[in-house]
């Protein structure tokens, strides 16, 4: 078998202001390094933009697309797309 060189953390994300800063820490805490963060933002309206902007400057493994509100399952969709 194939050794596993990257895992890709796919997280579709709307209004999650409260808790997006724990949920991307859990991801940086990892012991595992070779990872990168995909988040997209289903048109969130309470902060949540701004604080991935902010997390994104920090973290290069982690990427942020911003997206019209549509739903939870096709934020997953295109998060898989960019993994």
């Amino acid at each position: 078998a194939l050794p596993i060189s990257r895992v890709s953390v796919v997280l579709p994300v709307f209004n999650a202001a409260a808790t997006i800063g724990r949920a991307v820490e859990s991801v940086r805490a990892q012991t595992w390094t070779d990872w990168e963060l995909v988040v997209v933002d289903d048109g969130s309206t309470d902060g949540t933009r701004e604080i991935l902007r902010g997390l994104a400057r920090e973290e290069k493994r982690m990427r942020v697309i911003e997206r019209a509100h549509a739903g939870v399952a096709l934020a997953a969709i295109l998060a898989l797309r960019f993994a």
